[in-house]
């Protein structure tokens, strides 16, 4: 294991940490602040073990959560133009760095749960962080990062833990 590796692994180990914390969180603005330092843990070790189609998938994640964040704080809706912009911005991103099948479905999951972090139901976006744990698994298999399978498999276990620990929340749409 080269020297990249190893610290792709150890940075995958704390980018699981938020990513299992993340999807715990009861309000939004919580779960988006944590799920943004997790992506940006994330896109660092998928660039040190050399998957440039998750890197890139991540910079468009990384804009997008801090456009969120930022109506969040300012108690305002997410323009729709800025979830359609991002949607199409997943998809062609996912098309033009294609390296197959398996990279490019967690752009498809990532879509599913980026209208639902921009309306802020926190139920839903449980949900498609099941959906999105389990393609970013796929993903972690195929590039060869075995920490963070491990943190997906935790990520995807935590999602139904919140899915059921906060099934009768108010709120949760």
């Amino acid at each position: 294991m080269t020297t990249f590796q190893i610290i792709a692994q150890v940075i995958g180990i704390f980018a699981a940490i938020g990513f299992i914390f993340s999807v715990q969180q009861k309000d939004r603005l919580r779960y988006m602040i944590m799920l943004t330092a997790a992506i940006i843990l994330d896109a660092t070790q998928y660039y040190f073990v050399g998957n440039y189609t998750s890197v890139f998938l991540y910079f468009g994640s990384i804009a997008f959560s801090f456009v969120v964040i930022g109506c969040i704080l300012k108690k305002v809706e997410t323009p729709k133009w800025v979830v359609y912009v991002y949607l199409l911005f997943l998809l062609v991103s996912g098309i033009w760095v294609w390296s197959g099948i398996i990279p490019f479905l967690p752009a498809l999951a990532m879509m599913f749960i980026a209208y639902f972090q921009a309306v802020g139901n926190m139920r839903y976006i449980r949900i498609g962080t099941l959906l999105v744990a389990l393609t970013w698994l796929a993903n972690g298999i195929w590039s060869g990062s075995w920490t963070v399978c491990i943190g997906y498999v935790f990520q995807a276990v935590s999602a139904v833990v919140a899915i059921w620990r906060f099934r009768k929340a108010k709120g949760e749409g």
